[in-house]
């Protein structure tokens, strides 16, 4: 049997919470298989949190379903208009314009395999990425500039 990671263990903590249902150790199993839960995995718990209750759906006695696409789907759509913040990682000298940046995760990546330790991408104020040093990245080459 093979270890769950946490960052895993924490977003099927959500979604149970979420939910206000169990889940049997084989629907477990394709849980964590699923691509979505993966990538919610790299958000923090608040913002997780606050994704999946704009887009449960409540069924009967007071249990709700929660597709973990949507899911994602929704964490995204939170952040979509709000061209002042970028994701950076505490280890990284870069900050991207999106999530999906290829220098982002080829940064990731290589971290790994130099056996350095790797961070979660956060989402921040692009005026504190520039205040923490942190440089715009050369491939999706994100403004310098914070919108007004």
């Amino acid at each position: 049997m093979r270890a769950i990671p946490e960052r895993l263990l924490s977003v099927l903590s959500d979604y149970l919470e979420l939910t206000k249902t169990n889940m049997s150790s084989e629907d477990q199993d394709a849980f964590f298989k699923n691509e979505a839960v993966g990538r919610l995995s790299m958000h923090p718990r608040h913002i997780r949190i606050r994704a999946g209750l704009r887009v449960r759906k409540e069924s009967d006695g007071g249990v709700f379903s929660l597709l973990p696409a949507e899911w994602i789907d929704s964490l995204y759509d939170l952040s979509i208009g709000d061209g002042d913040r970028v994701w950076v990682t505490r280890g990284g000298f870069r900050f991207h314009e999106t999530r999906d940046c290829k220098a982002l995760a080829d940064g990731q990546s290589k971290a790994n395999a130099e056996g350095k330790d790797t961070y979660n991408p956060q989402f921040i104020k692009r005026d504190e990425a520039i205040r923490y040093g942190k440089r715009p990245c050369q491939v999706c080459k994100p403004s310098t500039k914070a919108f007004q």
